[in-house]
C-alpha cells in the first residue's frame, strides 16, 4: 500500500511498518503527539490508528487487503455487509465529536476472514474544538462543504461548524461504498469521478437529474424506505441537506 505520505515497508499478519515515502513531505503522520490520541479510538474495532514508534516509523494492526486494490484494479465487488460495522463505528466517533475528514477507497482496507472493512490512515482526523487542516483529496469534496465549514458569527468572529464535517464524512462514506457494492459500471463511474463543482464540474454533489434513475436503483435495494429521501438529499448537495437537517440521523441507522 502506497500513500500520499507514507507505504508499507514490512508487514506480517497481526502488523504492518509504515514509512514516510522517499522526497515527500511527512505531514502530520509521524508527528508523536499523534500518540496522545490513540486511545480514543480503543471503542472501535475498524478505525485503525498507528503508533509513532520512531521520527520515521509507524506501527499499525494489520487492517487487512489494499480495498483500492480489490475494486479498481482487480474489479471485484464487496458485500455490503462488509460496511456495517464500520459505519457503527463511524457513527460512535461522531458522537464524541471527532471526523475523519479524508475517507475514500485508498484509505480502506478489506478483513476478508471477517468480511469486515477497516479505515486506514486516519491520523489527520479532526476533534471538535479543533481547527480542520483542509482536505488532502477532493474526490469526495464539494465547494459547499468546503466552505460551509468556516462561518462568521454576528460577533464577526469566525467558527467552524462541525456537522459539516459528520456531513463530509458520510457522503465521502456513501460514494467509497456505493463503487464497491454497485455492479453497474456507469453508477460506479460517476461516483469515482464525480461531477462536482470542486473539480470544475456542475453539481454540488455526486447525484444530479441525468444520473438519480442510477442512484436511486442502488439506494432503494440497500437504504431502508424511510431514510432514502435523506440518503438521496445527502448525495445530491451535502452541505445543503447538513445546513437543513442538521440532527439527521447516523448514515449507520439509515441502511
Amino acid at each position: 500500500m502506497i500513500g500520499s505520505y507514507k507505504h508499507v515497508h514490512t508487514m506480517d499478519d497481526r502488523f504492518v511498518e509504515l514509512v514516510p515515502n522517499h522526497n515527500h513531505e511527512k505531514g502530520t503522520d509521524f508527528n508523536r503527539r499523534n500518540n496522545i490520541y490513540y486511545k480514543e479510538l480503543m471503542s472501535t474495532k475498524t478505525v485503525i490508528s498507528g503508533l509513532v514508534v520512531d521520527k520515521d516509523v509507524i506501527i499499525a494492526r494489520n487492517a487487512g487487503e489494499d480495498l483500492y486494490d480489490l475494486v479498481i484494479n482487480k474489479h471485484q465487488k464487496i458485500d455490503i455487509k462488509a460496511f456495517r460495522e464500520a459505519m457503527q463505528d463511524l457513527k460512535i466517533l461522531h458522537q464524541k465529536g471527532i471526523y475523519l475528514v479524508d475517507i475514500k477507497i485508498e484509505n480502506m482496507a478489506y478483513d476478508k476472514n471477517k468480511n469486515r472493512i477497516n479505515l486506514i490512515d486516519v491520523e489527520n482526523r479532526v476533534r471538535r474544538g479543533e481547527k480542520f487542516k483542509g482536505i488532502n483529496s477532493e474526490d469526495s469534496a464539494t465547494n459547499g462543504l468546503l466552505r460551509g465549514y468556516t462561518r462568521i458569527n454576528q460577533e464577526g468572529k469566525k467558527t467552524y461548524d462541525y456537522g459539516i464535517l459528520r456531513a463530509w464524512d458520510e457522503y465521502a462514506f456513501l460514494l467509497a461504498m456505493i463503487a464497491c457494492t454497485s455492479k453497474n459500471y456507469f453508477l460506479y463511474e460517476m461516483v469515482m469521478k464525480p461531477d462536482v463543482d470542486i473539480n470544475g464540474g456542475r453539481y454540488p454533489g455526486a447525484m444530479n437529474h441525468l444520473n438519480k434513475d442510477l442512484f436511486n436503483q442502488w439506494i432503494s435495494l440497500n437504504v431502508q424506505s424511510k431514510f432514502c429521501l435523506d440518503i438521496e438529499r445527502l448525495l445530491t448537495n451535502p452541505a445543503k441537506f447538513c445546513f437543513e437537517k442538521p440532527d439527521h440521523s447516523y448514515l449507520a441507522d439509515m441502511l
